[in-house]
């Protein structure tokens, strides 16, 4: 199987920096093809766009995000079937709120629901889950 690539999509640099910190720590340059960190859904969804290709992509993406925000990136994203269908995405949020987790919920790629702050473990369980 081939290792897919990583987008982490949050407006936070902070939770940028953090993540950045755990995938060191679990040495996630070994388990995907490449990393790519956007501060806006927007510039994500340009970046898929562009790359089109039949790489597997793994999606960390908040919600709430000014401009675009996580469930826009969604919507947006479900227009684009030759990109969606190499994509998953779990949800990193602050949000607790059980309507936004059902509303992730609703589209088909989203594939788990994290809480922040993210921890080394809930990483390490989706590397488990969508690499190995």
């Amino acid at each position: 199987m081939t290792k897919p690539n990583l987008l982490v999509i949050d407006d936070d640099k902070i939770y940028h920096f953090l993540v950045s910190r755990i995938l060191d720590d679990v040495k996630a340059g070994e388990q995907f093809s490449e990393i790519h960190k956007f501060f806006s859904g927007s510039s994500a969804l340009t970046h898929l766009k562009e790359n089109q290709n039949s790489e597997r992509k793994l999606i960390l993406l908040d919600l709430n995000m000014p401009g675009m925000s996580g469930f826009e990136f969604l919507e947006a994203l479900d227009k684009y079937e030759d990109v969606h269908k190499h994509c998953t995405v779990y949800i990193v949020t602050s949000s607790v709120n059980e309507s936004d987790r059902a509303r992730a919920d609703e589209f088909s790629i989203v594939k788990g629901y994290l809480v922040k702050p993210l921890k080394k473990s809930a990483i390490e369980n989706l590397i488990a889950q969508e690499v190995r």
